[in-house]
């Protein structure tokens, strides 16, 4: 995903709302805690809309 990144397939912002974690209960737990970035829509944004 980072090289998605960097090839520019995919913004930083959303790349971080990619979770992982060790067991399933620590990925439960990030997912009670989460606040997501707001961020414009890039296809709007390259449309011109």
């Amino acid at each position: 995903m980072d090289r998605m990144v960097n090839e520019g397939f995919l913004v930083k912002e959303h790349r971080k709302m990619v979770m992982t974690a060790c067991t399933p209960s620590d990925l439960l737990d990030q997912f009670a805690t989460y606040d997501p970035p707001v961020v414009d829509k890039w296809i709007e944004k390259k449309k011109g809309l």
